[in-house]
């Protein structure tokens, strides 16, 4: 969290905030997220962190208080949203199925093109796209009820940054028959056809022992597709 002129950085600690988890527009009933496994701070930016996986599918309220070692004369309050696996193909939603594990599979990044921090598709951050990412999708993926909400929070003590990302298909691509349904350009029929031998590529990038539970979901992926 960017900061200007913290009062006291040395001694900021979890007591100058407050964590709550929630997936839905009534911030005031979420459940207290768990404590940051570490916390510092400069004059200029306060950094958070969390066990891995402790935050999953789900949004984080996180609110610097008014304290002493703040200095702040108001709460400042912020929403950070997590979805595994999804690739901010849509507006509408932030589901996490079939057309984000197509995506994935369809923008890989090898290691002479490493991807960069921002790329939606290097889930595990390792800087490659390769099956283990595609996998990351295939395995998390969400629907009516699992999935991460686009919350509003109008009118509430906080408001959603108007930039916030999502993910997954509109209702019209969900129910496509698969011969008219896209990606991009390329019909997703094609895709699945010609494209088979591409996922004997992607198995070259990941560990021996990786490689059959890839090459499972791949077969499964393909036959729930055609």
């Amino acid at each position: 969290i960017d900061v200007a002129g913290l009062a006291d950085p040395g001694a900021i600690d979890a007591t100058d905030f407050t964590f709550k988890l929630g997936n839905d527009d009534t911030p005031g009933d979420w459940i207290d997220a768990p404590t940051p496994a570490s916390i510092g701070a400069t004059a200029s930016q306060i950094v958070l962190t969390w066990d891995d996986g402790a935050i999953r599918n789900t949004w984080l309220e996180v609110t610097v208080l008014v304290t002493l070692d703040t200095g702040l004369s108001v709460p400042d309050v912020f929403y950070f949203g997590n979805a595994v696996g999804e690739t901010g193909n849509s507006p509408n939603d932030a589901r996490v199925d079939a057309t984000d594990v197509l995506l994935t599979r369809q923008n890989p990044r090898p290691f002479f093109d490493p991807a960069e921090i921002d790329t939606a598709y290097d889930f595990n951050r390792d800087r490659r796209v390769n099956a283990i990412d595609t996998l990351i999708a295939r395995n998390n993926q969400t629907w009516s009820g699992t999935e991460l909400e686009l919350i509003d929070l109008t009118g509430s003590k906080a408001v959603v940054e108007s930039d916030a990302k999502s993910a997954g298909p509109s209702s019209e691509n969900r129910t496509q028959p698969l011969g008219d349904a896209t990606l991009g350009d390329v019909a997703l029929s094609d895709v699945l056809v010609n494209g088979r031998l591409e996922w004997l590529r992607q198995f070259e990038e990941v560990h021996k022992k990786d490689r059959d539970v890839a090459a499972k979901a791949v077969d499964e992926l393909l036959i729930d597709w055609a």
